[in-house]
């Protein structure tokens, strides 16, 4: 996987995410992913802090964690599970974050993604999804 390396991430995060204490979760997924490049863990640890960044970080934290998220499923196909079991998290916010990332997501994966998302019993959801399908469908409308 394509990084510039442990050290230049995590300065990239800290100074994007408004200092160490604010990106703390950012910094706990780039330190996860180095360490699986480095076979220091597993793929499940990095499963995990980007499900944490994901549903517990602010705006620009979980919009990371989906990126890195993104990054790793190029090279692990498996994870694309984390984005099926996100879309069945209870809080609507959530799986709203899910839907930010339909755009970026491998083409059956999308689809299938959207196909959930698009019924979510969150009108706000619903609506977001449907908009970035929209997108995709119909980039000429957005140019």
């Amino acid at each position: 996987m394509f990084t510039f390396g442990r050290v230049k991430e995590v300065e990239v995060a800290v100074r994007r995410h408004g200092g160490p204490e604010k990106a703390a979760m950012v910094v706990d997924v780039v330190s996860a992913v180095h360490d699986l490049i480095e076979n220091k863990a597993d793929l499940s640890d990095v499963e995990a802090k980007i499900k944490t960044a994901l549903i517990e970080g602010r705006r620009d934290v979980w919009d990371a964690a989906g990126t890195w998220l993104l990054k790793l499923q190029k090279d692990y196909p498996a994870v694309e599970y984390v984005w099926f079991e996100l879309i069945k998290h209870p809080k609507a916010e959530v799986r709203y974050r899910v839907a930010s990332h339909i755009i970026d997501l491998p083409a059956v994966t999308r689809e299938k993604i959207y196909d959930l998302l698009k019924d979510d019993p969150s009108k706000r959801v619903r609506e977001h999804a449907e908009g970035k399908w929209d997108f995709i469908q119909h980039p000429e409308k957005y140019g």
